[in-house]
């Protein structure tokens, strides 16, 4: 099982961070912002946020231990601020190709469905209309790109 010390500091940075640049890929997909404007932003953040805590609670090996130094920060924003579209595909391509390197499969894939779990919550938090579904169009071709992105099969 690996843990923080077999991964350099860049590359466990990218690791703790990729599920906070997928979800903003997926925040980014859809910008009508739901029919509370502002709200949902706020409501998307802290699904997300939930994600990464239940993963921190319930995870076990490397998806525990980055959702716990993910929960660390003290605010998301200098690492979602300027997250363009090729930017969060690049860090995730990133995240992916590290844990593919340096994790176990199994872990690899654990880690890939703890990014693409928070990417969910994010989408589905608020109706993008009202009386839509939770998620809207633009956000599950965000969610599609995010799960080819990191290589997450099934």
């Amino acid at each position: 099982m690996s843990t923080q010390a077999d991964y350099t500091p860049d590359e466990w940075n990218v690791i703790v961070h990729a599920p906070a640049q997928a979800s903003m890929l997926v925040v980014n997909s859809d910008k009508s912002g739901g029919i509370m404007g502002q709200f949902a932003i706020v409501q998307e953040t802290k699904d997300a946020r939930a994600a990464v805590q239940n993963a921190a609670d319930t995870g076990v090996g490397l998806v525990k231990e980055a959702a716990s130094s993910l929960l660390e920060e003290t605010s998301w924003r200098p690492m979602i601020e300027g997250a363009t579209a090729e930017k969060v595909t690049s860090y995730l391509q990133r995240a992916n190709s590290i844990v593919k390197m340096k994790a176990t499969p199994d872990e690899a894939t654990a880690y890939r469905k703890y990014v693409y779990d928070v990417a969910t919550h994010t989408a589905s938090a608020v109706a993008e209309t009202k009386g839509g579904p939770q998620t809207s169009d633009k956000e599950k071709v965000a969610l599609q790109q995010i799960a080819k992105m990191i290589e997450l099969n099934g």
